[in-house]
């Protein structure tokens, strides 16, 4: 089909993939294991296992998905309401949307040629603002990429990924009225990086996929005191993950043999569960008031959309996924924004 339809344990290089591919990958390799290693020794990082409990039988899917949702179809962004979707971009090539707290401004990635950065649309899919500036004048060396952009809760700041000025992909944070980016959290060289911010509903934390030697795993960063752990110790990793508007609950996707299943666990990492099992599902994303997660799911040739309940007032209730697309292709990358 000719992209990749989910991520490999380890994420790709930021810089590094456009310099020597081979030799970096084999010191990549070497590095990982005994650079990350140490770094997270030093800083006390310890996880906790998942608590599985048996799954129930699951009840009819009897909700009603509301509201706005946005992904990518080949080149452009997409928007789905109301049981249709519509093409919402016209021009340039689009990764990642993000719709605003206040839902009116889309931030996104332009793609261009060995660069990216972070655009703002407007309701009409207009882009009206450009927030990183990547490509270099001088050589292909010094251009960066700008990925998964992630709006703060306040709706003042977008934190990102970037390899700017550094060698793996690292989290920024740029003033959504534009201004200059300013690195959060910067990745030990050859770890490969971290990828998918998500902000917690208070604004002082963040919660991203972080590689810990050979998988991807769930980290949390204090933005006040800088001190980060992780929430997931899995064999075969976890990636994706979003943080509930409630800020109970931060939902991710499991890699468990063939199939990538979406689970939720507490900030702690405390009270695990697999909410949805099977198959390869990617971007899971919660609505208004936690209970309801929309997702992508590898069906026949490609991605579509799914919604299923994760909740019923407070009490953990799951269903039956719904459907939402049928045979859209959406590129599972970009992942899903949702706003009711």
């Amino acid at each position: 089909m000719g992209t990749l339809k989910y991520p490999t344990k380890r994420w790709p290089l930021g810089r590094a993939a456009r310099l020597q591919p081979i030799l970096l990958a084999a010191t990549a390799l070497v590095m990982a294991v005994a650079m990350v290693s140490c770094t997270f020794q030093r800083y006390g990082i310890t996880a906790s296992a998942a608590d599985e409990t048996p799954t129930p039988a699951l009840p009819a899917a009897d909700f009603e998905v509301k509201g706005r949702i946005y992904f990518v179809q080949g080149d452009h962004i997409w928007r789905w309401s109301g049981g249709s979707a519509q093409q919402f971009s016209k021009d340039a090539k689009y990764e990642s949307p993000r719709l605003s707290p206040d839902g009116r401004s889309l931030a996104a990635v332009q793609m261009g040629t060995n660069h990216s950065d972070l655009v703002l649309l407007n309701s009409n899919g207009q882009r009206t603002k450009q927030l990183t500036d990547n490509w270099s004048h001088t050589s292909v060396q010094d251009s960066a990429w700008a990925r998964s952009p992630a709006w703060s809760p306040d709706g003042k700041s977008i934190a990102f990924v970037s390899d700017l000025r550094r060698y793996d992909m690292s989290i920024w944070q740029v003033p959504a009225d534009g201004g200059t980016a300013r690195l959060i959290f910067g990745f030990v060289v050859g770890s490969g990086g971290g990828d998918t911010p998500t902000w917690s509903p208070d604004g002082k934390k963040l919660a991203f996929t972080g590689t810990a030697g050979e998988v991807t795993q769930i980290y949390i960063i204090d933005l006040v005191t800088g001190q980060w752990r992780t929430i997931t110790n899995l064999p075969d990793g976890a990636y994706d993950p979003a943080w509930s508007p409630s800020g109970d609950y931060v939902a991710y996707v499991a890699r468990e043999g063939r199939d990538h299943n979406i689970w939720i666990a507490r900030p702690d990492g405390s009270g695990a569960r697999r909410v949805i099992a099977g198959g390869l599902n990617r971007a899971p994303t919660w609505s208004a008031n936690d209970d309801l997660l929309t997702y992508l799911r590898l069906e026949g040739a490609g991605f579509d959309l799914f919604a299923a309940r994760v909740f019923n007032s407070g009490k953990l209730a799951i269903s039956q996924p719904r459907r939402l697309t049928n045979g859209m292709n959406i590129v599972a990358s970009s992942g899903l924004s949702w706003r009711i």
